[in-house]
């Protein structure tokens, strides 16, 4: 384990990590005209489409998300109506769909930041794995789409995120049982999440992380029911 003490005129992690995210984010954004549309978003776009009117799809008992094709569960569309409704006017109509999921996803690379600072203690670390992730050349694309993949990915790295945390302070535990939640809405895949955390916890025997894991778990499945009605 690599320690270093912060000087102290050094900022603050959490600060810098919103700085990651943020410096991600105006990374995304812009070059998102340049990508052209990938076979399924418009699909998972058309099915967001219709969460316009969420009252009347439940009172219809027509959800898109559990009745048609696959199935997918909604964080995606969810993500991508939010995107919508926020984005600033001037956005050409693709990237105001992709919005929502950018926008997780550079989240998601300043909670990565956040946490491989504050375990290594380094800034080189945290910064050379967030640099990484973007460079990645089909990460870099996936980031933007307003598909399944980027949100499923982005959602697992804030569970892993928040997890550390989770073992050592309980204010941390609802957090880590949002993201998992979040995860498992995400897409089916989403729903082994949970596996990595608990192997872990039974290979190295924490009780916090066990604590954890036991508190976080009716909260994740909470979140995911209430994302489907």
């Amino acid at each position: 384990r690599i320690v270093s003490v912060n000087r102290p005129d050094m900022p603050p992690d959490l600060s810098v990590s919103a700085c990651a995210a943020l410096g991600c984010a105006r990374w995304l954004r812009p070059t998102s005209p340049s990508l052209p549309i990938v076979w399924d978003e418009g699909d998972t776009i058309l099915r967001a489409e219709s969460l316009a009117g969420i009252p009347d799809v439940r009172q219809a008992g027509a959800w898109p998300y559990t009745i048609v094709r696959e199935g997918h569960p909604p964080l995606a569309g969810l993500l991508i109506a939010l995107g919508q409704r926020i984005a600033p006017h001037g956005l050409d109509p693709l990237t105001r769909c992709r919005l929502g999921p950018i926008l997780l996803f550079s989240l998601a690379a300043g909670a990565m930041f956040y946490r491989l600072k504050r375990d290594y203690g380094l800034w080189i670390v945290a910064c050379v794995a967030v640099a990484v992730l973007l460079m990645m050349p089909r990460m870099f694309a996936h980031a933007h789409f307003a598909t399944l993949d980027a949100p499923l990915t982005a959602c697992w790295v804030l569970a892993w995120a928040t997890f550390a945390p989770a073992r050592r302070d309980w204010r941390w535990i609802a957090p880590f049982g949002l993201t998992l939640g979040l995860t498992m809405a995400a897409k089916f895949t989403g729903w082994l999440a949970p596996l990595p955390f608990l192997v872990w916890t039974i290979v190295y025997r924490d009780r916090g992380a066990m604590r954890a894991l036991a508190v976080a778990a009716p909260i994740a499945v909470a979140v995911f029911i209430a994302l489907n009605p």
